[in-house]
C-alpha cells in the first residue's frame, strides 16, 4: 500500500475535492461565486497532478 502512495493519495485527495464541489458547487453558483468555485477545482486539480509526479519520482528514487 505505501509502494503506491503516488497512486491513492492524489486520488484520494481529487475525490475530496470533488465531493466539496458536488455538496457546496450549487451555493457557490447561486451566491454568484463560480468563479472561486472553478478556481478551486482547478487549484485542487493542479495540485493533484503535481503531487501525483512528485511522490512518483520520490517513489522512483526509493526504489533505487
Amino acid at each position: 500500500m505505501r509502494k503506491y502512495r503516488y497512486i491513492w493519495l492524489p486520488l484520494l485527495l481529487f475525490l475530496y475535492g470533488m465531493t466539496f464541489a458536488i455538496f457546496f458547487g450549487p451555493d457557490f453558483i447561486n451566491s454568484g461565486r463560480t468563479i472561486s468555485l472553478i478556481v478551486a477545482v482547478l487549484a485542487d486539480l493542479l495540485i493533484c497532478i503535481l503531487l501525483f509526479f512528485a511522490l512518483r519520482k520520490k517513489s522512483k528514487y526509493q526504489n533505487k
